[in-house]
């Protein structure tokens, strides 16, 4: 079974990648880390083919319907205390089969899916240098 740390959670222990902040999309959007922009979803097939995976992810979709938009909400607490929201997060730690394919590229533990895997082992000598 493929495995995830999600970095957008509670940092794993024994996990050698940093923690990712919530970010906001410039299209009104929450987001729980910088790669699950909304932008993704959009119709850039034949640029990038992996985003139709996106568009029939259930809990990635969920993530930004018009209700949860920061203009459709009185606070930020409404969206990520949201079912759509705990849904998706219980995923990531109880069932990552039901994860988007964007979390287990990112936050997977298999090393040969993480892009700049590089850029994180340069980071890693300069820090113990």
């Amino acid at each position: 079974m493929r495995k995830i740390q999600p970095r957008c959670m509670s940092p794993y222990e024994n996990s050698d990648k940093p923690e990712k902040a919530a970010g906001y999309s410039s299209l009104g959007y929450l987001m729980p880390c910088c790669w699950t922009d909304p932008r993704n979803m959009m119709d850039l097939e034949n640029r990038l083919p992996r985003n139709k995976q996106l568009k029939d992810n259930k809990l990635y979709k969920n993530l930004f319907k018009e209700e949860l938009k920061l203009s459709n909400v009185n606070s930020v607490e409404e969206i990520i205390l949201s079912d759509e929201w705990r849904e998706f997060f219980k995923a990531l730690k109880y069932a990552p089969e039901k994860a988007p394919e964007l979390c287990h590229r990112y936050c997977g533990t298999d090393p040969k899916l993480w892009p700049g895997k590089e850029q994180i082992n340069i980071r890693k000598r300069i820090e113990y240098e």
